[in-house]
């Protein structure tokens, strides 16, 4: 991801990925226009002092605050869970996710700024319908998206062997 303001001459990265030990992918604006959603990946790299987990990869939801050219990233309190498409609802309090990884299916993010970390709510799990699964994607929910009210979320799955859209009603 790369930034440009209006008038400059160049572009630089949100995140210097030259290493490849850091990603950023699938970004999103925000309702509000000021913000940017995306996800991402730390690869053997420390965190928080820890010495001993060189060797794993943390994902982390991040936030990029355009005004203020400020990165906020957050890691996931459940670390076998990978975020994917990660559209935030509209008053932007909470984000939706396609997590790869635990259960599979969707997953209600909300970040706390205090700890920096995501806390995650399931939604949708892959075994929701009780239906075995037959290969790792085959029942895979993807893409959601907001109702613009933020009471449902869309995404499309093909549980019964072909794409369907499915809906989902939020609780508050």
């Amino acid at each position: 991801m790369f930034l440009r303001r209006v008038g400059e001459a160049t572009s630089r990265p949100l995140r210097d990925q030259r290493s490849g030990r850091v990603w950023v992918t699938h970004e999103r604006w925000f309702p509000d226009g000021e913000r940017i959603s995306y996800h991402g990946e730390y690869r053997g790299l420390p965190l928080f002092g820890d010495q001993t987990s060189h060797q794993q990869h943390h994902f982390y939801y991040g936030v990029l605050d355009v005004a203020r050219d400020l990165p906020r990233e957050y890691f996931l309190s459940d670390p076998s869970r990978q975020p994917w498409h990660c559209p935030p609802s509209p008053d932007g309090r909470r984000i939706v996710t396609d997590c790869r990884g635990g259960q599979g299916g969707l997953d209600l993010l909300r970040p706390d700024d205090a700890t920096g970390v995501c806390q995650i709510e399931p939604l949708v799990s892959l075994r929701s319908d009780q239906v075995p699964l037959k290969g790792p994607e085959q029942w895979r929910e993807r893409n959601p998206v907001w109702s613009p009210d933020g009471r449902k979320i869309l995404f499309r799955t093909a549980r019964q062997g072909a794409v369907q859209i499915f809906a989902v009603e939020l609780d508050g």
